[in-house]
Order: C-alpha cells, then structure tokens, then sequence
C-alpha cells in the first residue's frame, strides 16, 4: 500500500463517472476530492457547520448517482439525527444551493447510526441506516434501527441521479 494522501477522520470514498479524482468525506464534514494523486485545495463540499462530532457521529457516507450529476451525502447533524441530502454537480464541485433533502430519521441514540450509502445496480440509492443502539423497537417503521433501505420505493427516491417516486 501507497499512501497517496493524508486527511482528517476519512470514513468514505466514491467515484464519479467520467472523473478521474477520488471523493473521500471526512467525518467532520468535508468532501474533497484527490486529483492526480493530490488532494484539491479547495473542498467539494463543506457542510461542517451542520454536522454532529459526537463518538460515532458525523458525515459518514458518500454516493454520486450513476451518472455523475449529483453528490449525496449521509451525515448526522446537530441534534443527531440521520439525513440524506443531495447536491447538484458542477465542474468537479457541489452546487450549495442546490440541496435537496431526500430523508430524515430521527435517530433515538448518538451511536449505531450506520451511514453508509451507494447505488446499486438497478440505480436505485441504498442506505445502512445502523441498529440504533440499545433501541428496539415492536412495530415496523419506514426508518427502523437494522434496516437497509432501497430509496427507489419512496417520494425521495433517486433513479438514475433523478428525483422519482420510485
């Protein structure tokens, strides 16, 4: 192994299609992006101010739809709570403007949250969305602990990189 760049708390990394830099999110809340094997002065994206750093708090996932036109991120903000956002795309860097929340959870505990994201071969965006610690709960839910979820069956889905109801 190479190390090719040194970052602060990196928890996540994706490509984009027809790019050749590596995205990696640092827990604090930057995205960055390594370009010919240096990391670009200037972040992709810097949500800092919105995200919790609690214990296993944080931005913790990545993902950018299949055909490159949108960032999204999975981080928990200042009260703790899971969100999925999505950004426009432009010239190697997030639109800020263009945020679009796709999902919110509210988590019960400031651990287990999960975070992971990715696209999946049928274009539809997953989620890990963590076990929520010692919280279990009797009833079913749309966001329940020790779930993975597929955003191609609600109103906040993405197909292709697109809004769609799924």
């Amino acid at each position: 192994m190479v190390r090719i760049a040194t970052l602060t708390q990196p928890l996540a990394m994706a490509v984009r299609s027809d790019d050749a830099a590596l995205y990696v999110a640092e827990k604090g809340g930057r995205v960055v992006a390594i370009r010919g094997g240096t990391i670009d002065p200037t972040p992709v994206l810097d949500i800092s101010s919105k995200v919790s750093n609690g214990g296993e708090q944080g931005l913790l996932g990545i993902a950018f739809s299949p055909d490159g036109q949108y960032l999204y991120v999975s981080y928990t903000d200042v009260s703790g709570n899971t969100n999925i956002v999505q950004y426009s795309m432009g010239g190697g860097r997030s639109v800020v403007g263009s945020a679009r929340r796709v999902l919110f959870v509210s988590q019960p505990y400031a651990n287990h949250n999960g975070g992971n994201i990715a696209f999946g071969p049928d274009g539809d965006l997953y989620l890990g969305l963590g076990d929520g610690a010692p919280f279990r709960r009797t009833t079913p839910s749309p966001a329940e602990p020790g779930s993975v979820r597929r955003s191609g069956r609600t109103a906040c889905a993405t197909r292709g990189g697109s809004p769609s109801t799924g």
